[in-house]
């Protein structure tokens, strides 16, 4: 490089004109978007200026001394060991930095005409500047090869280990339905070694298959559609599966094979089938209620025949028979099992006179009769008032009395005047109630720390009871959630169809089973799995729904991961499933009698395949399960009674005692670990312990034993399958990264011919600037105009490049007016010749985002706008950001040529122009369709020729400030 070593020697010694190369340079550098500037943006202008100046006297010095190559070479080894102080490994490739030594081959050509005039000595030196930067080029490419070839073997064979390794059967066919994957998984399924099965069709070894709907599933998946298997028999073991047949598709979206997961539910659909003979039973026990009911129907229909000749021997009936007399508010009669009821004698009764209420009913229950009163001035003929409350005996001890009255006598005005009624004692009863409430609650209690999210609905579809568990999950009160609240949360794209689901069921009183997203305490919308089940009392009658959501955010993510890159990889089921489908079991709500209520709700926890119990606190079981008693092999009544040491055992005892201690202490303890099981082998299981606090002393704790075994590995072939999908995302990351650098460095390499042209057009300009030829001039400013477009082209390739690499540039936030300021002082010339009315209605002011990205959006939609205006009207052009949804909108409309819709379907095609009348080269809306896109938000346009257009960005909303 003798010759560029001379002009670098003249550079070195000019210190004015290496300070304006040191600027040029910097912009250079900008106007490529060279990704390093990225790690210098923290520096100020003058300090980015004193670096630019240093890196060209650094280089110039290497080109005198005759190691430039060399030191080339040397920063790109140091760069593939991740040792360069300034160049590092991660977000910069090795066409980065090759950019870096391009930009500065550029440099020195667009100031080689300071140093010399003479084309064949400018020709010399372009020529070396060439050598070196084609030697440099070759030898980045050979490092290339080598980092990919070592990175795609490391994959390869992490792929194999995940795909062995998956828990769900894995095969895959070639476009001939040969078998070409065969997983262990599938080895001991089916017992056929994978050496036996390799490039066979699978007809070929299972021919019984051949014809069947399997094939022609496999034929559909190979042709491109995607088929889910549900729910079928396994044909050579006892069990059942469920599998996902997914087409393989090439860079063209063609089909080229096809994978397929089979995931064994055996266990799931034994327990299915199991809960069904369950609920069959439970059916059969309503019917027999349901006829008891009737009983007790047709004997009150007798009563009611024998009601005239029970009037006539009142003294005769059990319970009190009295007649109140309203104007003068006492009792005028009362037969004699009054003494019965309270120990006073009818005339005793009736001395009290209108102070008869104010002496026996306590002062906590007179509301009750002012009521009762009230009411009476209300009823008609034929209406019966019934009330409880309490009546003071003669012993001064207080009893529960039902009241039924009805007015038997009006005045002429049809004014009520006297009350016939009875009074029972429901002391009993009542107390019975309370006993029953209790017991209720006791149970309610287990449910109330249930991990699930557990709802109850009364009879009009309201909900009157959520657990703990669902207002810690929404961070709302009971009273927020109450009713209809609950709605509040749910997704406004899911919530339509939530309603119909959850109403057309309750109508019918049938259960139910949807999925949709419900707001979280953190603002975060989560998809969850609500199974309802109508709930009926001990005589049939309908009560209500009860509710169990689980949290399936994990399965959709999964899910919807899989369905974006099309790959061959099917979610995990939900273990948790098997759980909680026995929450469908009715749970009474209003029942009669306290022994029906326990063995309903026994029931329900008996069904639960979780272990739980309840423990005093002397360490004595009192309760468990029917679950706690197949743990541990032994009969409920060899439990309930023993310590807790005498089950579990010495060692286990030693363990847990610490937890033990700390629940007695009254704090909650949950914990996860290994027990044995009674069958063989341990099991991993989550515990959870919750005190039982009443008037603030610990009475006991209950206990919950989740057996999480399928669960961990559940998460574990989840975890595996994510992983199997990131390395795939980057791979074709990698295989991306390596297009755009090839169209990146291609464009570059075009780009130092271009400007060697423009360097001689410039030099052979000032030879014949003394020269006078019309001729010769027209034809030089015709290859200027050639070169200037070539250039534009190779500047297009640029930016659709840099467009592929938008999620790399840094994000900050930006203010919207202040940037669109800027782009309408850049335009302001334009904007002059076009005259036109431009009006902002900004709701949305700041956003975080790429600088480079927003600029190009808002800058190629406005210039747009401004380009395609008609000419029989004055342009109007309406800027517009406002929020929608989970959106925030930019919105740039305009009254001008508008689109056609056969154009608006090739919009944003690239290189694509609809109207050729203006300058354009068709990749503006192409870029920002990807910036936008590569950035999770879409573009939106609506047009009509002769009337306008308008264009609607989708950016996400958490990205935006008001």
């Amino acid at each position: 490089m003798s010759h560029f070593s001379a002009f670098a020697d003249f550079v070195l010694k000019e210190q004015s004109l290496m300070a304006e190369m040191a600027e040029a340079y910097l912009a250079l550098c900008r106007e490529n978007n060279l990704p390093l500037l990225i790690h210098f943006s923290h520096l100020t202008e003058e300090e980015q200026n004193a670096y630019c100046h240093k890196s060209i006297t650094d280089f110039l010095k290497v080109v005198k001394n005759g190691t430039a190559l060399t030191q080339a070479f040397a920063t790109i080894d140091r760069w593939r060991a991740n040792q360069h102080p300034l160049i590092p490994t991660t977000g910069i490739t090795v066409s980065d930095v090759v950019l870096l030594y391009s930009i500065q081959k550029q440099l020195y050509l667009n100031f080689l005409p300071r140093y010399t005039g003479e084309i064949s000595l400018y020709h010399q030196i372009v020529l070396e500047l060439e050598n070196f930067h084609r030697q440099l080029e070759q030898y980045a490419f050979q490092v290339f090869i080598e980092t990919q070839q070592a990175s795609l073997k490391q994959e390869k064979e992490l792929s194999e280990n995940i795909i062995n390794n998956c828990t769900d059967g894995i095969m895959a066919f070639d476009s001939e339905q040969r078998i070409i994957v065969w997983n262990k998984s599938l080895e001991q399924r089916y017992e056929k070694k994978k050496e036996d099965v390799i490039g066979k069709k699978l007809f070929e070894v299972y021919p019984d298959l051949k014809d069947s709907q399997l094939e022609k599933n496999l034929a559909k998946a190979l042709g491109g559609e995607r088929i889910f298997i549900e729910e079928q028999p396994n044909l050579y073991r006892h069990g059942w599966y469920e599998a996902y047949l997914i087409p393989l598709l090439d860079k063209s979206q063609l089909p080229y094979g096809a994978v397929s997961i089979v995931h064994d539910i055996t266990q799931w659909k034994d327990s299915q089938l199991k809960l069904k003979e369950q609920h069959e039973e439970i059916l059969a026990s309503n019917e027999e209620l349901l006829e008891k009911q009737n009983e007790i129907n047709d004997a009150y229909e007798k009563l009611k025949e024998q009601e005239h000749f029970i009037q006539q021997i009142t003294d005769a009936v059990p319970s009190t028979i009295f007649i109140y007399d309203l104007p003068e508010n006492k009792i005028i009669y009362t037969s004699k099992e009054v003494t019965n009821l309270l120990g006073y004698t009818p005339d005793e009764i009736l001395n009290f006179g209108s102070a008869l209420y104010s002496q026996l009913v306590p002062p906590e229950d007179q509301h009750i009769i002012s009521e009762k009163n009230m009411r009476y001035q209300e009823m008609k003929e034929g209406e019966t008032a019934e009330v409880v409350y309490r009546n003071k005996t003669k012993e001064g001890k207080y009893k529960f009395v039902r009241s039924k009255s009805r007015i038997y006598k009006f005045s002429p005005e049809g004014k009520p005047l006297q009350v016939l009624g009875i009074l029972e004692d429901v002391t009993d009863k009542v107390k019975q109630e309370i006993e029953l409430r209790q017991s209720r609650d006791y149970y309610l209690t287990i449910l109330e720390d249930f991990p699930s999210l557990i709802w109850r609905a009364n009879t009009e579809g309201l909900c009157d009871y959520f657990n703990k568990t669902w207002l810690e999950f929404r961070g709302r009160t009971l009273e927020q959630e109450w009713g209809t609240g609950w709605a509040e949360g749910v997704h406004p794209d899911d919530f339509e169809r939530c309603l119909e689901i959850y109403n057309t069921n309750f109508r019918a009183r049938k259960a139910f089973v949807m999925e949709y997203r419900m707001l979280r305490y953190d603002g975060e919308y989560r998809w969850i799995i609500d199974h309802g089940t109508p709930l009926h009392d001990v005589q049939g009658n309908f009560t209500g729904f009860l509710g169990a959501c689980f949290d399936i955010q994990e399965r959709k993510d999964f899910e919807n991961n899989i369905q974006s890159k099309n790959r061959a990889l099917s979610e995990a089921q939900e273990q948790l499933v098997k759980a909680n489908e026995t929450l469908e079991q009715r749970v009474q709500q209003r029942t009669e009698q306290l022994e029906s209520g326990e063995k309903q709700l026994r029931l329900l926890t008996n069904a639960l395949p979780s272990c739980i119990s309840y423990v005093d606190k002397d360490e004595i079981y009192r309760f468990v399960n029917h679950t706690y008693t197949v743990w541990f092999g032994m009969p409920k009544a060899e439990i309930e009674g023993r310590h807790i040491k005498e089950i579990i055992g010495e060692e286990v005892y030693k363990k847990l005692e610490p937890n033990i201690k700390k629940v007695l202490s009254g704090r909650e303890v949950k914990a996860e670990g290994k027990m044995a099981y009674k069958y063989g082998g341990t099991k991993n299981v989550a515990t959870n312990l919750i005190p039982y606090i009443e008037q603030g002393e610990v009475k006991g704790f209950y206990g919950f034993v989740y057996d999480v075994s399928e669960i961990r590995k559940t998460q574990e072939s989840l975890e595996t399958a994510l992983s199997d999908i990131t390395l795939t995302n980057e791979q074709l990351s990698k295989i991306n990264n390596d297009l755009d650098s090839f169209v990146y460095t291609a464009s570059h390499d075009l780009r130092n011919p271009v400007v060697n042209l423009e360097g001689l057009l410039m030099a052979l300009k000032k030879r014949l600037s003394s020269v006078k030829n019309r001729d010769l001039d027209q034809l030089v400013n015709m290859m200027e105009t050639s070169v200037n477009k070539l250039n534009q082209t190779i500047r297009d390739l640029t930016e659709i490049t840099k467009a592929q690499k938008g999620l790399e540039e840094p994000e900050e936030e930006i203010s919207i007016i202040e940037k669109l300021e800027d782009i309408k002082a850049e335009l302001q010339e334009t904007i002059q010749q076009s005259n036109p009315i431009i009006r902002e209605d900004l709701e949305v002011t700041s956003l975080t985002y790429a600088r480079r990205n927003l600029r190009s959006i808002l800058y190629n939609l406005l210039t747009n706008a401004l380009k395609y205006k008609s000419e029989d009207r004055r342009l109007e052009i309406d800027i517009k950001t406002y929020e929608e949804d989970e959106w925030v909108v930019l919105s740039v409309q305009d009254n001008g040529l508008g689109l056609s819709e056969q154009q608006r379907l090739k919009l944003f095609t690239m290189f694509k122009r609809l109207h050729t009348h203006v300058e354009g080269t068709g990749i503006g809306l192409y870029i920002i369709k990807r910036i936008v896109e590569n950035n999770g938000g879409k573009i939106e346009v609506s047009s009509q020729p002769n009337v306008g257009s308008t264009f609607r960005v989708y950016l996400r909303k958490n990205a935006a400030n008001g």
